[in-house]
């Protein structure tokens, strides 16, 4: 079915469909459908579709409670209650309670508190829907010397009640951060209101004296990245000489604790949400040999995306003493060699940051204080 070597050379969809019963878990149907459509020689487009459901591990739910000693960066002490991702509402939510006043200062942040963690018994399942779309060109023709292969993939995953272990800093977090103050992230703590509660002087009023944390359903998140691929292979006088480069572009990482979609936030550009991440690899084989060169790399980043600008401007400062947004890019690398004598046995030896940096050098940002080490592994794999 083609025209000019055009059309449908090839057509495949693949369909799988899973029923869950699960006494613990509950009812689920869980199914995929993915599409390849082969249109030329040099062209393809393939995509699909999936839901899937986690059950909680039974250490999530039934994990016993133990003793822990934690600080956490209390949302209404005065160094952070304009901060967070709506610093009005925090602000609005701190100054509602009775014991709050202007300058006030929590222990928690400064020294230890006893609480508790382990498993969370009301846990729900994590459901999940994944979309892909995609393109793939293989040049036939003498585009460029060698063999040459590009792939590009829209991929968008939708998950509802995340389960996630939030610290003590996050569930205060999203107890003050919204105007309706969630439940499931307040009840995690308690807090001394009345001055009979004071334990001779170890609490002011406002002091958190309990606490809990351990798996919790923190809302809804919405991703969205963008992956190029791209492979080259030529052959040279040394051998065979491949290069791959593959790029995660992420456009979208929304997320509301809460999980009311209203409240969804995107996350992107954050340094902890990066815009890009990247490897390259090149590598040289001949006969039973191949030597390999990788770089791992990452796009920066806002320190802080939701960083309060009118009231706190100059709350992250560099090492040149003036305000800093952003901490820059970074990459690492590792050489690696293999020798496979035969189709039964294998070789490898791998060399991390091969030259022996420490983070210090330019092209690492000062400020994030990296620590690079050094590290050799050797595999040997025999099959029989």
């Amino acid at each position: 079915l083609t025209f000019n070597g055009y059309g449908i050379q090839e057509l495949r969809l693949d369909v799988s469909r899973r029923e869950i019963d699960n006494t613990f878990s509950g009812e689920y149907t869980v199914q995929a459908e993915n599409v390849y459509w082969q249109i030329s020689d040099d062209l393809a487009l393939r995509g699909g579709t999936q839901n899937a459901v986690r059950t909680p591990g039974l250490d999530d739910v039934f994990g016993p409670q133990a003793t822990t000693y934690q600080r956490a960066n209390d949302p209404c002490d005065y160094r952070y209650i304009d901060s967070g991702i709506y610093p009005t509402v925090r602000r609005a939510n701190c100054q509602a309670e009775s014991w709050w006043v202007e300058g006030w200062q929590s222990q928690i942040v400064n020294r230890t508190e006893e609480g508790v963690s382990g498993g969370n018994p009301n846990l729900l399942n994590e459901l999940g829907d994944t979309t892909t779309v995609g393109i793939i060109f293989t040049p036939t023709y003498d585009f460029i010397p060698g063999t040459l292969s590009l792939a590009f993939d829209v991929v968008t995953i939708d998950v509802v009640d995340v389960v996630q272990a939030f610290s003590v800093s996050q569930n205060m977090a999203g107890c003050y951060d919204y105007a309706d103050k969630p439940a499931k992230f307040c009840d995690t703590f308690t807090r001394v209101t009345d001055t009979a509660d004071l334990n001779n002087g170890k609490y002011n009023l406002g002091d958190v004296n309990s606490f809990s944390f351990g798996p919790n359903n923190v809302g809804v998140r919405n991703f969205e990245t963008h992956i190029i691929t791209a492979d080259h292979s030529m052959d040279t006088k040394w051998g065979e000489l491949s290069t791959r480069f593959r790029g995660y572009h992420q456009q979208i990482f929304e997320s509301a604790p809460t999980g009311n979609p209203d409240d969804l936030e995107d996350f992107t550009g954050d340094y902890s949400e990066p815009e890009w991440l990247y490897d390259i690899t090149i590598g040289l084989s001949r006969d039973n040999h191949a030597v390999f060169y990788q770089v791992d790399g990452r796009s920066g980043g806002y320190i802080e995306k939701f960083q309060n600008m009118e009231t706190q401007p100059d709350k992250y400062i560099g090492l040149n003493g003036e305000p800093i947004l952003e901490w820059d890019g970074w990459w690492t690398d590792a050489v690696s060699y293999a020798y496979t004598p035969n189709d039964n046995m294998a070789f490898a030896v791998n060399l991390t940051n091969p030259f022996d940096l420490d983070g210090d050098e330019d092209r690492f940002p000062a400020e994030i204080n990296l620590r690079l080490s050094q590290t050799l592994s050797v595999g040997f794999r025999y099959s029989f």
